[in-house]
């Protein structure tokens, strides 16, 4: 028996979906200051659900795809930062974490297209998502 990384983020997918929607069910019930960060919340969810769709319906892997589903990713997690600042009730007027996720996008492409080193971008896009 062997562990199946596609079936896995598969999982993660619909488990992702799940609480997205169980969130959005929930949000009627939550005060109105309140709803705008949950939605800007679930938007991370679905856009994480995106990110992840190719590799887990074994579509065939490309440079395109994969810096898509990277920046994808990192637009996710801005937006997921986005509604913690809402949740905390500071408005988030910062356009670093849409910098990062183009940071992201640009590191992928140079060193996919132009330098071929995924040891580095590995290395780079770590970096950039902690």
């Amino acid at each position: 028996m062997y562990f199946d990384i596609a079936t896995a983020i598969l999982v993660t997918s619909v488990l992702t979906l799940s609480v997205g929607a169980s969130l959005a069910f929930a949000t009627s019930r939550y005060p109105a200051s309140l709803r705008a960060a949950m939605r800007v919340w679930i938007g991370g969810l679905v856009l994480q659900v995106l990110a992840l769709l190719p590799v887990s319906l074994r579509w065939q892997p490309t440079t395109a795809l994969m810096i898509v589903s990277n920046a994808l990713y990192a637009l996710a997690f801005a937006e997921m930062a986005r509604a913690l600042y809402r949740f905390a009730g500071q408005s988030h007027r910062s356009v670093a974490p849409l910098l990062l996720v183009g940071l992201v996008a640009l590191t992928n492409y140079a060193f996919s297209v132009v330098w071929t080193q995924p040891h580095v971008r590995l290395a780079l896009d770590c970096l950039l998502f902690a």
